[in-house]
Formats: C-alpha cells, sequence, structure tokens
C-alpha cells in the first residue's frame, strides 16, 4: 500500500462516511498479459477483448469498500468498452465506462464483504479494439461506515 501519489480530491466519499483511505498505485498490480508482468504506465489496447490489467489481492476487512480508479483514455480508447470489477473471487461489484470523454476519467464501485477477503480490481477491454492506449493511474480504496455511506455514483 503505497502514500503517493495523492488520489484525486473531487473523486473522494464525504470525510464523515470514511473509515480508511489508501492509495494502491499501479506499481502494485499486474498486466493481463501472458505470462502476467508489472501493470505498465500505458496499455495498446489494439486486440482482442481481454483483462489489461489486475490485482493487488490485498486483504481487506470486513465491511463496505468503495474503489475509486483513476485511468487517462486517448480518443480512440474513449470509445472502446472498457469494464471495471471490483472484490474478490468469486463475488465482483462492476460497471462499465460510458463511451465517449477522452482524458483523465474516474470510475467508483462499491463492494461489501463479511470477512476478510483479498480484493482485486480488474480492468477490461470488453470487445476487440483497433487503436487505442488507456494509461492506469491507481486506485482509492475507501471502507466506509455502514450506518452513513451513501456510495454516490458507485455501485454496490
Amino acid at each position: 500500500m503505497n502514500s503517493a501519489p495523492q488520489p484525486n480530491p473531487d473523486n473522494l466519499a464525504d470525510e464523515t462516511e470514511v473509515e480508511t483511505r489508501l492509495w494502491w498505485g499501479r506499481e502494485l498490480f499486474l498486466s493481463g498479459y501472458s505470462p502476467p508482468d508489472a501493470c505498465p504506465e500505458t496499455f495498446d489496447i489494439t486486440g482482442a477483448a481481454r483483462h489489461l490489467m489486475f490485482g493487488p489481492y490485498i486483504e481487506l476487512t470486513g465491511g463496505l469498500w468503495r474503489a475509486t480508479a483513476e485511468l487517462e483514455l486517448c480518443p480512440d480508447a474513449a470509445r472502446a468498452r472498457l469494464a471495471v470489477e471490483w472484490g474478490s473471487e468469486p463475488h465482483y461489484s462492476s460497471a462499465m465506462l460510458e463511451p465517449g470523454q477522452a482524458g483523465l476519467r474516474t470510475i467508483a464501485l462499491c463492494h461489501r464483504i463479511d470477512r476478510p477477503q483479498r480484493m482485486q480490481l480488474r480492468l477490461w477491454l470488453k470487445k476487440a479494439a483497433f487503436h487505442g492506449t488507456v494509461s492506469f493511474v491507481g486506485v482509492t480504496v475507501e471502507r466506509l461506515r455502514l450506518d452513513s455511506a451513501r456510495c454516490a455514483g458507485a455501485r454496490i
């Protein structure tokens, strides 16, 4: 678990809802290439549908956890069908990135676990792409208070 760089403050939950906040930088993740290797700074998404990156399988305690992933998309990648999944085997929360806008994009998902679990975030290319690059910046992981958590903008 890394403390730098700092997450984008516009994407964070209300402080009264957060019990724990962590930053998981790109260096903690693996590429979806075979065999898996360190997560590259930029992915060429040209090719078949596949996992682009996944990990880091860090154990989190039971509770409601929100993951806010930060991605940089080129114009071609902004039109691709990309999805993010957050959770642990075999249960994940997932969401598709809305196609359209290039640049820095964020997507937030919430996932509730009853006991400690090794959690991961996965980035999927859901349909073949002919061009494009994606840069994975990292993910802000927040344990939210169950009694006050709204998980605004996120899927549970």
